[in-house]
């Protein structure tokens, strides 16, 4: 029998239903990685080597830095100076897990410099060169995942190299104390690669690896709570449904975040009130908008890093209000979300590289204001992999021709990138030129002046430290400690009368602001020894321990002004003992000064030591030789019947102007001598 035309036909499928839909394997999306081919423009094996040997010689300059593990960037609290890493043992570790350093806690960070420290010691070179191994690292990290995400070999190359190469990296590499940017990125890339390599379904031991990595990557910087969130973002973009076991899996992750954003608020509380203080006469919208800004302000630094700076002022601070400017950033995210949403094709893998921007970059986006800056390049390190995801994903959408032209775009924006950050890890080896740096970028900021006024200060070149105290004072909204920098400068090169308004202005300034500033009450108490007002410097001393803590006084950068001005009050006084016992624990944390021996020296006289008095007197006399000292060894000689050593002080006098000879009454000496003992 002859079938029918229609009766040929195929019978149309059923779509799945009940159980026989879930015995559908889902298809791993995208492809594993083995089976990624490069596509479009040819990029060979050797992509990735040369990428990282263009890293290592535009930061090879960081490495050849001296001495930089000593300068005010945090790197003597952290590493030169701190004693918990210098050997591996069990109190340390104790320590590691129980304190902040520089108000961040990062154990997995001091048991890394602890090691470093079994190695190197204290040689700069050592640190610098493990924080660009590390950045190397995660350079490769970038490459496989971009690879695995995208599967465009040539969109993976181009963002591995503009990760590798870009400015904004430069203070997160040549920075000893930003190691935490590059380690908790090494950890969190990692996790994130292995997640990711697991498909829609990882196994357990997969899972409890990715969850080690996260607890190193969190102990490493705060900032890698945002972990958990990122791979519920890569399960949607894989096309997972979200429910049941993609959430319980990740249940874990959410703890060890809560356990570290708990731990961050108690240790950053102090920050938060003291920005509060800044930030009170702000509504809540503007709030928002400073957000909306620390958003954009990333995004146009990674476009084109121009205006970079080792800090970036807060415009309460700044400004002193909120510019125009800064209400035209919302609608300008608005804008580009809206813009994601449109484009149906290419929803999904938009809105997965700019949600891990979002999501990476919230923790440092001031929604609770900390500190006096709203942004800094360091913290753009890890967020940028969701806009390099977007470049990767773009090149292997695109058309062979316009690949073309999208290499050659990258490849030049690479060539001044890498220009622009050889240039920066020079200024890394200098604090000074990064100050400097900082007061061009924003001139009418008071705390680059302030910090290019303390790196002239410890060198000891306080006239040029005093002009840059006295032009950050004219700023407006100057900060108190540039009112303190210059008292102090007036301190030491004599000007005692025009030292004292400075520090009153710095201490009320700081009283304003709701802080405490014992450092300028020991300034005022050591303008008062030098102007011999001892009942001055009594009532300083009072202030500054009602004003400093416990800690504080125990600070050895602190204790030392205290213990002498106590021994000039106590010389004062005719407290003898009590000036050796002062004078005692200055010695213990510095040499002495010639002063300091020539007070130790009078004490130990009157209390009946005279060989000690002149082993003193004859030690500032090395340090300063002046007249007095000169008049006092003689004396002291003749009083212990050693009369050529008294003539040849007799000699020094001789040689005084005849007024300073009339002052020092040379003449009674020199009838001592003619008596003999």
């Amino acid at each position: 029998m002859l079938l029918l035309p229609y009766q040929c036909r195929a019978k149309r499928p059923t779509a799945p239903r009940g159980r026989e839909r879930a015995k559908i394997k889902v298809k791993n999306y995208p492809p594993p990685l083995t089976l990624v081919k490069s596509n479009g423009i040819g990029w060979g094996r050797a992509a990735l080597p040369l990428i990282l040997l263009l890293t290592v010689a535009i930061y090879a300059g960081s490495v050849r830095h001296n001495g930089l593990l000593t300068h005010d960037r945090d790197d003597h609290l952290n590493i030169s100076e701190n004693a918990d890493i210098r050997a591996f043992s069990l109190d340390n570790v104790h320590r590691w897990f129980t304190t902040t350093y520089v108000k961040m806690y990062c154990p997995v960070k001091m048991a890394v410099h602890s090691a470093e420290y079994a190695l190197w010691g204290l040689h700069p070179a050592g640190y610098h060169a493990a924080s660009l191994g590390l950045h190397c690292a995660c350079t490769a990290l970038l490459f496989a995942l971009l690879l695995l995400l995208t599967g465009s070999r040539g969109g993976a190359c181009l963002a591995s190299l503009l990760f590798a190469v870009h400015p904004v990296a430069v203070e997160s590499v040549a920075w000893a104390s930003a190691r935490g940017d590059v380690l908790y990125a090494f950890f969190y890339l990692a996790a994130l690669l292995l997640y990711v390599k697991g498909g829609l379904r990882p196994s357990l031991r997969r899972l409890i690896a990715v969850l080690l990595l996260f607890v190193l990557a969190a102990l490493s910087k705060p900032s890698a709570v945002t972990l958990p969130a990122v791979l519920l973002l890569v399960d949607w973009h894989r096309g997972r449904r979200m429910a049941g076991r993609a959430i319980v899996e990740k249940l874990p992750l959410f703890a060890v975040s809560a356990a570290v954003v708990a731990i961050t608020i108690a240790t950053r509380s102090a920050d938060v009130i003291d920005a509060g203080h800044v930030m009170a006469k702000y509504k809540t919208v503007e709030g928002y908008l400073y957000v909306a800004y620390a958003v954009a302000f990333y995004l146009v630094q990674l476009a084109a890093p121009v205006r970079l700076s080792t800090l970036y002022p807060h415009p309460a601070y700044y400004y002193g209000g909120l510019p125009t400017e800064y209400y035209l950033y919302p609608l300008a995210l608005l804008a580009v979300g809206l813009l994601a949403w449109r484009c149906k094709k290419h929803r999904r893998a938009l809105l997965f590289g700019l949600g891990f921007y979002l999501i990476a970059i919230s923790p440092t986006l001031q929604i609770v204001p900390v500190g006096g800056s709203i942004a800094a390049d360091r913290y753009a390190y890890l967020p940028c992999a969701g806009l390099y995801f977007l470049l990767a994903y773009g090149f292997g959408q695109a058309p062979a021709k316009a690949k073309r032209w999208l290499a050659t775009l990258a490849l030049c924006a690479a060539c001044a990138f890498s220009c622009r950050s050889y240039g920066l890890t020079k200024l890394w080896g200098s604090p000074l030129a990064l100050s400097e740096q900082l007061l061009s970028a924003f001139p009418n900021y008071s705390d680059g002046y302030l910090f290019v006024g303390q790196e002239h200060y410890l060198a000891e070149d306080y006239p040029r430290a005093l002009d840059y105290a006295l032009r950050g004072t004219r700023v407006e909204r100057g900060s108190y400690l540039i009112f303190l920098l210059a008292g102090e400068c007036f301190n030491l090169l004599g000007q005692h009368d025009r030292a004292l308004p400075y520090l009153n202005e710095a201490i009320a300034e700081a009283y304003r602001w709701g802080h405490r500033n014992p450092r300028a009450w020991i300034a005022k108490a050591e303008l008062f020894v030098a102007t011999q007002q001892p009942d001055s410097v009594e009532h300083s001393l009072r202030c500054f321990y009602r004003e400093s803590s416990a800690a504080l006084q125990r600070d050895p950068r602190y204790l030392c002004g205290p213990m002498w001005c106590k021994a000039y009050v106590a010389l004062a006084r005719q407290r003898y003992a009590d000036v050796l016992t002062a004078l005692d624990s200055v010695a213990a944390l510095e040499p002495l000064m010639a002063l300091d021996y020539e007070w130790r020296s009078t004490a130990k006289y009157y209390l009946g030591d005279r060989e000690g008095a002149l082993r003193d007197v004859s030690a500032a006399l090395q340090l300063e030789p002046t007249g007095p000292r000169s008049y006092n060894r003689a004396a002291m000689y003749l009083e212990l019947r050693r009369l050529p050593e008294a003539r040849q002080d007799y000699q020094r006098l001789l040689a005084l102007p005849p007024q300073e000879r009339e002052r020092l009454d040379v003449q009674a000496l020199a009838g001592r001598l003619a008596e003999g003992p």
